[in-house]
């Protein structure tokens, strides 16, 4: 849990996040969001931000009830305000029961104290007490459809993009070349994504809002299409994917493949001997083997917001280059799952097919369709020399890595350069390899830059048995993209540093 989950809600708050949400689940057998250890112990007291303001999930305090673990709402408030959960969203436990609760505990009026500081604490911080009126719907709409809102959203949609699959460079288009706009999401402005519940998707332009196209149509099924006016055109753009409601809270899924009437669609178009292009969009990693082959070209957009089709078409087209990586990791099939980037190193890890015994499927690859980082762009990036300044060194004197990268290509891009560790002989079973640092960089047509990383303490530590977070002697294997070298963090073997 320290290793894998934590480290990002502690990475959160070293950000400057001021609150967190609690989740749904149980640790420990006990509901996160009664649960002290969590809330206090850690959040509080082992990483030191006694500060932050720490809030259920919706109605997340009374469901603790069907978890069986409190009898009553008298029950769950108690065990909450105890817990260090200061805001209650949803239900009103708090407000109905913990007066009465205070006469019996007197431990109650204390911690409401302390949350009620918490709170008026984040309020000041937030200027509330100065300008109680910063959420009014008026100024939210001005603030939301400002200028300045609407160049992050585009830049956010831009950079979020990644590019799968671009077979004998067919993208950018030519915008001179004839081409069909295809698919449930030829026409649509519902892009806005799960969590947009009050999104104004009025203000949201659809795809054929930009394309010019000789033909379109938003038909899911082939029989739905025009094909001697496909027989016309040059290129087609197919829209497919998931619906916006099938992502998000309670959006679980057991089969992750495309719906077999649009792997149906792609094959058939496929047939027509036109270059394909898929904007595929999901909220999730999907199952693709089966029609990878058939596209020619592949964008992941997921759900890119208000700016989404205008973001869309100047990647198409090339007046923007795709930087976007994978933050997850697109299996094969679902046999595969879970499938993650970092996970533990086996002891009968398979090299080759001569020896059965090792951990592999009967069939199917271990590898994912699409691995974590990955992501393609109209320029080609040559890593070169991976150099470090000292190979073996002291915590008090970290060195610096570096990696020289060309952009070959004629096309000025960015690419994000990422740092891999493993460490090799640990107190405990340490993962293949795990992302410490990255940077993305902008290069023009032909440039030639280094890259530096100064290695930092928590890019060599980890939590051992005993909850220590330390960095132990030995050496490490540092990775960025194929190039990778050993170092080594001298002391004993057998010596920790805290």
């Amino acid at each position: 849990m320290f290793n894998y989950y934590l480290s990002g809600y502690q990475g959160a708050l070293e950000g400057g996040s001021e609150m967190v949400m609690t989740a749904f689940n149980t640790f420990e057998y006990l509901p996160a969001t009664i649960n002290r250890y969590l809330l206090t112990n850690i959040i509080r007291e082992n990483w030191g931000y006694d500060e932050a303001v720490i809030i259920a999930d919706y109605d997340a305090l009374l469901q603790t009830k069907a978890h069986g673990v409190t009898k009553d709402d008298k029950d769950a408030a108690v065990k909450g305000i105890l817990a260090g959960l200061d805001i209650e969203m949803a239900s009103t436990a708090y407000l109905r029961t913990l007066e009465a609760a205070i006469k019996k505990d007197k431990r109650i009026i204390k911690a409401i104290d302390e949350a009620v500081l918490r709170v008026l604490k984040l309020k000041e911080k937030a200027n509330l007490f100065n300008n109680a009126f910063s959420g009014d719907d008026k100024l939210l709409a001005e603030l939301i459809n400002s200028k300045e809102h609407q160049k992050l959203s585009y830049q956010l949609a831009v950079e979020s993009v990644v590019l799968l699959k671009n077979e004998n460079n067919i993208l950018p288009l030519n915008k001179n070349i004839k081409v069909a706009l295809l698919g449930n999401y030829a026409t649509s402005n519902d892009l806005l994504g799960a969590w947009s519940w009050y999104g104004d998707t009025s203000q949201t332009k659809a795809l054929n809002d930009f394309f010019e196209v000789e033909y379109l149509s938003n038909g899911e099924d082939y029989q739905d299409y025009d094909l001697e006016k496909i027989k016309k055109i040059e290129a087609i753009i197919l829209t497919l994917g998931e619906e916006a409601k099938e992502s998000g809270e309670a959006r679980s899924k057991a089969n992750i493949n495309l719906k077999y009437s649009q792997v149906k669609l792609i094959k058939k178009l496929k047939k027509l001997g036109k270059p394909l292009i898929l904007i595929l969009f999901s909220g999730r990693p999907l199952i693709l083997t089966e029609i990878i082959k058939d596209v020619d070209a592949l964008f992941n957009v997921f759900f890119l917001g208000s700016n989404s089709s205008k973001a869309i078409y100047d990647l198409v087209y090339g007046s923007v280059n795709p930087s976007g990586k994978l933050a997850m990791t697109f299996p094969r099939s679902v046999g595969q799952i879970p499938l993650y980037y970092n996970h533990l190193r086996t002891g009968r890890p398979f090299l080759n097919d001569d020896n059965p015994y090792t951990s592999h499927y009967l069939d199917e690859k271990n590898e994912p369709l699409f691995p974590f980082g990955f992501g393609l762009s109209y320029s080609s990036f040559v890593y070169e020399d991976l150099k470090i300044d000292k190979s073996s060194f002291t915590l008090d004197e970290l060195p610096t890595i570096k990696i020289t990268i060309l952009n070959e290509s004629k096309f000025a891009g960015k690419e994000v350069v990422m740092l891999f560790i493993k460490d090799e002989i640990a107190s405990i079973s340490r993962p293949v390899k795990e992302l410490k640092q990255f940077k993305k960089v902008s290069f023009q047509a032909g440039e030639r830059k280094e890259i530096s990383f100064k290695l930092k303490y928590q890019d060599l530590a980890f939590y051992n048995q005993d909850l220590n977070y330390q960095a132990e002697a030995g050496e490490f294997l540092v990775m960025v993209a194929d190039k990778s070298l050993k170092i080594t963090l001298k002391g004993d073997e057998n010596e920790d540093f805290k």
